[in-house]
């Protein structure tokens, strides 16, 4: 808001200095009407018959009008030049990559696992949905999708440990797992472990925004908020 205000003085200065100028030359404002625009400032034009020829009765005004546009295009140039520095650039962050997949087996086929294991797990049948888990993780022990949700049915299995043993390695396999630091989270909370679930959310919530994901960015600071 500072830059914008500066940047709005300026451009009053420059104004200031056009009126300046035409009062010094006793210029008209359709002498100054070709300048005036580049500036923003909007010089009201009279009325001339549509049979009329403007006919430059003073020669001075000539280079008057030149002193004018010359300075005025210069400090134009000028304030065109400080946006584009003070204009802040936004970046954008890269999201998240999956683990690399180590192993020879056909992704299709830890796919397979993995979609066992969450319909088991929709259904309630955590246990079953971790043997599902378990066999994906054979094939591929760096695919940090499945110890997530490995994780999430240990978690739901009320044995907090082992979930967090399981987001502590697809954090590790993948330090931008936005999920797991918030899943991980739920599981510090309910250990009564505060300031781990906290700052965990936190986490969550960074990656979240980073990923462009503002919703659960601001589901897990209200997590935070609530343990405050």
């Amino acid at each position: 808001m500072r830059i914008l205000s500066k940047l709005f003085l300026f451009r009053r200065c420059l104004i200031e200095e056009l009126k300046r100028y035409q009062h010094q030359l006793e210029l008209q404002d359709e002498d100054v009407e070709p300048i005036a625009p580049q500036i923003g400032v909007v010089i009201k034009q009279p009325k001339v018959p549509a049979n009329s020829v403007p006919v430059l009765k003073n020669p001075k005004l000539l280079i008057g009008t030149a002193a004018v546009a010359l300075t005025l295009i210069f400090l134009v140039n000028i304030l065109q030049f400080m946006v584009s520095i003070l204009q802040p650039k936004q970046k954008v962050e890269p999201l998240p990559t999956p683990s690399p997949t180590v192993s020879s087996v056909p992704e299709t086929s830890i796919s397979h696992f993995l979609k066992k294991g969450n319909a088991k797990a929709d259904e309630g049948d955590y246990q079953g949905a971790i043997d599902y888990y378990d066999q994906a993780i054979s094939l591929n022990p760096e695919y940090a999708l499945a110890y997530n949700n490995r994780g999430f049915a240990y978690w739901n299995l009320k044995e907090y440990q082992k979930a967090i043993s399981n987001y502590n390695k697809a954090i590790s396999l993948n330090s931008e797992y936005a999920l797991a630091y918030n899943n991980r989270g739920n599981a510090k909370s309910d250990l009564g472990d505060k300031q781990g679930a906290i700052a965990d959310f936190e986490k969550a919530a960074e990656l979240y925004q980073k990923q462009g994901d503002y919703q659960n960015a601001q589901d897990a600071l209200e997590r935070v908020n609530k343990l405050q």
